[in-house]
């Protein structure tokens, strides 16, 4: 996983650390988008599973839950973070 400078920026202006994105990453649904990118999310409806299988943290749930990542249609870089 790769960030752009843009990504960086925006994860410093909305206080969203490494440990998130790539949690984001590694473990968000990706939706395809009309723009040919990527976004990665972690919804609500998939918490339970995160947490049965010990992947999610109590403190670290409410910090990426409806965050998102946009990124590459290859999934290897990430464009921006909401």
């Amino acid at each position: 996983m790769k960030l752009s400078k843009h990504a960086e920026m925006r994860m410093n202006q909305r206080g969203m650390s490494l440990e998130k994105v790539r949690f984001i990453y590694t473990y968000g649904e990706s939706l395809a988008t009309p723009g040919k990118a990527v976004l990665k999310r972690i919804r609500k409806r998939d918490l339970p599973a995160l947490e049965k299988h010990g992947a999610i943290s109590g403190a670290l749930l409410e910090k990426v839950l409806h965050r998102t990542l946009i990124m590459d249609q290859t999934e290897s870089t990430v464009i921006t973070v909401y």
